[in-house]
């Protein structure tokens, strides 16, 4: 029993060894490749950005310009209330 486990081990262990592999990758193949993991990389990235980090933001910024919303268009100017008072 004890020897069992054992072979099984190593039996799992030369499986998992890579076996000699007589193929060449060129430079076109080789950039191509990383170029595909990077884009799905940054793919991955906007997938979360979009799903998670938009609405987030959308909700933070309506509760901050809810209480804002009141604005007295007919007094808007440039000039300081002090100085519409005194005139």
């Amino acid at each position: 029993m004890k020897y069992k486990y054992a072979s099984i081990l190593v039996t799992c262990l030369l499986v998992t060894l890579p076996a000699i592999s007589h193929a060449y990758v060129g430079p076109g193949t080789g950039l191509s490749a990383i170029g595909t993991v990077i884009a799905f990389i940054g793919s991955v990235v906007l997938l979360i950005m979009g799903f998670v980090w938009y609405p987030i933001k959308r909700f933070l910024k309506g509760k901050k310009a809810a209480p804002s919303q009141e604005i007295d268009h007919k007094n808007s100017s440039t000039e300081p209330t002090a100085e519409k008072n005194r005139k």
